[in-house]
């Protein structure tokens, strides 16, 4: 595979997480977020109280102690 398909292969893995209809998320053990798409930042922020997206573990937590109530 030469760097120019390498490149065009590596820009259309890009077009697809940025257009599928689900979010995905890229995160670390510790939680930190390494990438994800808009579908899923649509979907989080609204857990998100402080409006940061920097680790999944906090933005779920969040959520979570609103369920308990």
């Amino acid at each position: 595979m030469n760097d120019t398909n390498k490149v065009d292969a590596y820009e259309a893995l890009v077009q697809f997480l940025y257009r599928a209809p689900i979010g995905l998320v890229q995160a670390g053990l510790d939680g930190t977020i390494d990438m994800l798409n808009p579908m899923s930042s649509s979907l989080l922020m609204p857990l998100a109280r402080d409006g940061s997206l920097d680790n999944l573990f906090t933005v779920l937590q969040t959520w979570r102690r609103s369920c308990a109530r």
